[in-house]
Order: C-alpha cells, then sequence, then structure tokens
C-alpha cells in the first residue's frame, strides 16, 4: 500500500475535502470550492488522490460536473485502511518501545561507563592538580635554591677575590718578612760584633787597671805620687764602659724579645 494519501492528507488540506463528502454523502466540485473556498483545480487534484486510495468515488453529472461521492464501500475502504493503519502503528510502536528498551539498556550500559570514566576522570584530574601543586612547589623550590646558588657563587667570587687579596698581602709580608729577617739577621751580627768588642774593652779596661796597680805600687816604693790624672782617665773608661754595656744588654734584651715575636709572625 502506497503513503502517497498520507502526506497528502498531513501536508494538504484534503482531509477537509474527505469530511465534507462523508457529510454530505455527495456535493460536486464546484459546491465544495464553494464551502472550503478552495480552488476547482486543487480539490480535483484532491479528489483524484482520495479517489485512487478507494476513499471517495467520483464521477460526472448530467451537466459535466465532477462529483465527489461517499458510499458505503468508500467508507469501508476508509474503516479498512484506519484499522491497517492502526495495526501498523501498533506493530511500528510495539517495535519502536522494543527498539527503545534495548537502547535504553545500552544507554543505561553507556552511562554507568561514563560515570566510572568519569569518577578515573576525577581521579585523574585531582592527580593532576596535585601534580601541579606539586609542580609549583618545585618551580619555587628551584627558584629558591637558584637564589642559593647565585649568592654562593657571588659569595664564591667574592671568597676568590679576598683569597687573591689575601694571597697577595702574604706575599707582601713574606717579601716583608724576608727583609726583617735579613735585617734582623744583620742586626743580629752586629750585636754580636758590638758584644766582642765590648768583651775586648772590658779586656782592656781590666789590662789599663792593672797596669794603674802596677803604677801606684811602684810609685809608692819610689816615694813618688802616682799620677792621679791617670787614675782619673781609667775611671772614666771604666764607667763608659758599663754604660756601654748595660745598653747592649738593654738591645740585646729587646732584639731577642723581638726576635721571638719575627719568629712567632713568620713561622
Amino acid at each position: 500500500m502506497s503513503d502517497e494519501w498520507k502526506e497528502v492528507i498531513l501536508k494538504t488540506g484534503v482531509d477537509s475535502l474527505l469530511s465534507l463528502v462523508i457529510e454530505e454523502g455527495q456535493i460536486s466540485v464546484k459546491d465544495a470550492s464553494r464551502r472550503l473556498n478552495k480552488n476547482p483545480e486543487i480539490l480535483e487534484a484532491w479528489a483524484d488522490a482520495l479517489n485512487s486510495e478507494n476513499l471517495i468515488t467520483t464521477l460526472y453529472d448530467s451537466t459535466g460536473d465532477l462529483v465527489l461521492k461517499a458510499t458505503k464501500k468508500n467508507i469501508d475502504a476508509k474503516k479498512s485502511k484506519i484499522k491497517l493503519l492502526k495495526e501498523s502503528s501498533t506493530e511500528e510502536i510495539s517495535n519502536l518501545q522494543k527498539y527503545l528498551n534495548t537502547k535504553e539498556t545500552d544507554i543505561n550500559l553507556a552511562q554507568e561507563h561514563i560515570n566510572d570514566f568519569e569518577s578515573i576522570l576525577n581521579k585523574d584530574l585531582l592527580k593532576i592538580n596535585n601534580f601541579q601543586e606539586e609542580l609549583k612547589n618545585f618551580k619555587k623550590k628551584q627558584d629558591d635554591i637558584e637564589s642559593r646558588i647565585f649568592k654562593i657563587d657571588k659569595e664564591e667570587n667574592l671568597l676568590k677575590m679576598s683569597e687573591a687579596m689575601l694571597e697577595n698581602k702574604e706575599k707582601k709580608l713574606r717579601d716583608e718578612s724576608n727583609k726583617i729577617i735579613n735585617i734582623v739577621s744583620v742586626k743580629h751580627d752586629l750585636i754580636k760584633k758590638t758584644k766582642d768588642e765590648l768583651s775586648k774593652i772590658q779586656n782592656l779596661k781590666d789590662a789599663l787597671k792593672v797596669d794603674l796597680h802596677v803604677i801606684m805600687k811602684l810609685s809608692s816604693i819610689i816615694d813618688e805620687k802616682h799620677p792621679k790624672d791617670l787614675e782619673k782617665q781609667v775611671k772614666e773608661i771604666e764607667k763608659k764602659g758599663e754604660e756601654l754595656k748595660k745598653k747592649h744588654n738593654i738591645i740585646e734584651t729587646k732584639f731577642g724579645i723581638f726576635t721571638r715575636l719575627i719568629s712567632k709572625l713568620y713561622s
């Protein structure tokens, strides 16, 4: 059975013509055109469609006008079409319900899968958020470490500069130390030489004293006065020698302290 008549009924006003024919039992196209306010040519096209499906019968009257008639056969055909349409619709509805039930099961299953996936996705998102947070903390620590490294590098450069300065100062101190040691060595030799000379002076002084005593005794024996000026000169020499000896001892003591201090500083 063709479904064109269904489309005609749904997309046009042919149902109004069918109702009018059933209501009147029989009506000409001219009268139907006037009643429905439709062009006769449109009504003739609708009538052909209804007639092809045995829903109405078309014939011409004595004047040649097209007449539309609803016979018992037409009504039975209409009822038959309605019955078949109901059965077909019922079957289609049943099949559609089965299909919808199947699809509902599939959709429920898909929904369960989606829920599971959503749960997994939420967990993954939580992990990603945690990872991003850890990444931020790591970046912060990395920046802190880089800042510390920069400070350490800066301090290391300052330390290297300080070491270079210290090495330079140490070199200068070593040079100064060597100069001072050389000076000390020279002074030590000089002090030693001075000590030897003082010893010689002491020996000469002792010899002079011996000579003076000899002169005094000889003068007493021969009853002559011993020379007072000679005695005075000897005493002056002795006094001068004692003064030199004291100064030498002071210098030697200070030089010893200075030598020990130098040894501690540059050892």
